[in-house]
C-alpha cells in the first residue's frame, strides 16, 4: 500500500537529502518529481526542509553543516530504516563491528514533542545509512508512487561480508536472483516483504560503498529528459531490468546520487 501509518522493523523508511545548496537542490528536485516543500525552523537556526507529494511526507533536505563538509561528507541521500529500539539496534552494530557515527540521540524541536529517536551508523566497509525509532513521525506518508521512495540498494565491494553484517543487526531475510552472465542479485526482505537489494559494486566503478536511495517516476525517460534540463548528470541511462521495471541513475546538481524507476506493472 502506497499510504503508510507504521513501518515494521527493519523496514526503510525515510530519504534524506544533505546539500551544500538546499535553495537550488530544490528547485531541482521540485523540478524533477512535482514536489511542494515546507519548512520546520531548526533550534539554533536554520530549517528542516519537508518534501511533500500530493500533500503527504515523502522525504526531507537540509543544509550540511561547516564541519561535516570540511571532513569531507558529500551531498548525499541518507536512507533511514526503522527500528523498534535504537539504543538496542546500536548494541548490534556494535557486536558485528560497524561504527555508531552519531547517537543514538532524541529529535525534539522542544521538550515536550519527541519527533523520533536516531542514530547514524556506517557498516563494516563505510557505506552510511540512519537507524529510526518513531516518536510522532513514522517517516514517509507516501511510498511506491510516482515522486516517492520505491527501493534502496547498497552497492557493496564485499556482498557477503554486508549480508551477514545486516543479518546480524536488523534481521534481514536474504534471497538471490540471477542476473545472468553470473552475477546476482541480493533482495533483503523483512518478513515476506522485499525492502531492498545488495549489489556487487562492479570492479571498473570508482563507488565507494554506499546506500543509493530509489525514487518511482511515471516515465522514466521523460524524468531523465527533465534531470538533465535542471542541470543533473546520468551516470546510468535508462535501462529495462526484466520484470522489476526500467530504471537510472542520476546525479543533482550538487553531487548527491540517487536512482529512478518505473515500475513494472504486477
Amino acid at each position: 500500500m502506497p499510504t503508510m501509518t507504521a513501518y515494521a522493523a527493519g523496514t526503510f523508511c525515510w530519504p534524506e537529502l544533505g546539500t551544500t545548496d538546499p535553495k537550488a537542490a530544490l528547485a531541482f528536485y521540485t523540478a524533477l518529481f512535482d514536489w511542494t516543500t515546507s519548512e520546520m525552523p531548526l533550534p539554533g537556526g536554520g530549517a528542516y526542509i519537508m518534501l511533500k507529494k500530493d500533500g503527504k511526507d515523502v522525504g526531507a533536505a537540509y543544509t550540511l553543516m561547516d564541519d561535516m563538509v570540511k571532513q569531507g561528507v558529500p551531498p548525499n541521500w541518507m536512507s533511514y530504516v526503522s527500528v523498534d529500539d535504537v539504543d538496542a539496534t546500536v548494541e548490534k552494530v556494535k557486536a558485528a563491528k560497524g561504527t555508531v557515527v552519531m547517537g543514538p540521540l532524541d529529535v525534539k524541536p522542544d521538550p515536550s514533542v519527541l519527533i523520533g529517536r536516531m542514530a547514524v551508523i556506517q557498516d563494516t566497509e563505510g557505506a552510511t545509512f540512519s537507524i529510526w525509532q518513531p516518536g510522532i513521525h513514522i517517516g514517509a506518508a507516501l511510498v511506491n508512487e510516482p515522486g516517492s521512495l520505491v527501493w534502496n540498494e547498497l552497492w557493496s565491494r564485499n556482498v557477503e561480508a554486508a549480508k551477514k553484517f545486516y543479518a546480524a543487526v536488523l534481521g534481514w531475510g536474504m534471497s538471490e536472483m540471477d542476473m545472468g552472465g553470473g552475477r546476482k542479485y541480493t533482495i533483503v526482505t523483512v518478513g515476506e516483504r522485499q525492502n531492498g537489494g545488495i549489489m556487487q559494486t562492479p570492479p571498473d566503478v570508482p563507488a565507494p560503498p554506499s546506500w543509493v536511495t530509489y525514487f518511482a517516476v511515471d516515465d522514466t525517460d521523460k524524468r531523465v529528459a527533465k534531470a538533465k534540463a535542471a542541470g543533473g548528470k546520468v551516470l546510468a541511462e535508462p535501462m529495462d531490468i526484466p520484470k522489476v521495471g526500467r530504471m537510472a541513475v542520476l546525479q543533482d546538481p550538487q553531487g548527491a546520487v540517487f536512482a529512478i524507476l518505473k515500475l513494472t506493472p504486477a
